[in-house]
């Protein structure tokens, strides 16, 4: 999780200039802050992925079952 707020607080008072040169076409709207000012970023994690080939050349233990989930 990435918290704005530091960056919401710091384009009121003008500390944030205008970011210039941004590719149109490779930034959706609405990750654009207040006139360019500043551009938002999305992580997102919907499961645990792991190389399972990695894992096992370590020897380490595979992840099971969480709260009933498929193990996939």
């Amino acid at each position: 999780m990435l918290d704005d707020d530091p960056i919401c607080v710091a384009i009121p008072p003008g500390f944030r200039g205008t970011i210039t040169g941004l590719p149109a076409d490779d930034i959706v709207p609405a990750a654009r802050f207040a006139g360019d000012r500043a551009i938002g970023i999305g992580l997102v994690g919907t499961g645990l992925m792991y190389n399972t080939q990695y894992v096992g050349e370590r020897g380490w233990a595979l992840a099971g079952r969480m709260n009933g989930g498929d193990e996939r």
